[in-house]
């Protein structure tokens, strides 16, 4: 009985049948040396389990520090991206601003321009019209004269 419950310990940590007592009449007649070696067997497990939980907390927290990191670069990156993307919009906006009131500023004197555009029409046909008038004197004196 003693032998089967060894046998099952054994299995449940993982270690080989044989290593532990091979089947002669000294090894079953000496549990206690049995039990230490399963003792020793099962104790050497638990510090490679910890050991390697050691390790693998250490990988993890690596790799999450890298993340970390990664992610700092990138916010760092797209406050710089935002602040360009700021800056241009401002430049933007008072281009813009600037933009309407000059197209405020040339509606303005369009709408001022026109009855001077007019007036200089005006006078532009009453010279020409002084001009044909001089014309025809001219013309009408050269045959006077012939």
């Amino acid at each position: 009985e003693n032998s089967l419950w060894e046998d099952q310990i054994s299995r449940r940590a993982g270690i080989a049948q044989q290593h532990l007592h091979p089947k002669s009449k000294s090894s079953q007649s000496k549990p206690n040396s049995t039990l230490a070696q399963l003792r020793e067997h099962v104790s050497t497990t638990i510090r490679q389990l910890k050991t390697q939980q050691q390790q693998d907390l250490e990988t993890a927290r690596n790799r999450r520090q890298v993340e970390v990191n990664h992610v700092r670069e990138e916010v760092a990156r797209y406050v710089l991206d935002v602040q360009s993307a700021g800056k241009s919009l401002e430049y933007y906006q008072e281009l813009r601003l600037d933009l309407a009131s000059w197209t405020g500023a040339l509606r303005d004197l369009k709408l001022k321009m026109a009855p001077l555009q007019e007036a200089l029409r005006d006078i532009d046909k009453a010279h020409l019209d002084r001009y044909h008038d001089m014309e025809n004197d001219v013309v009408a004196v050269l045959r006077d004269n012939d």
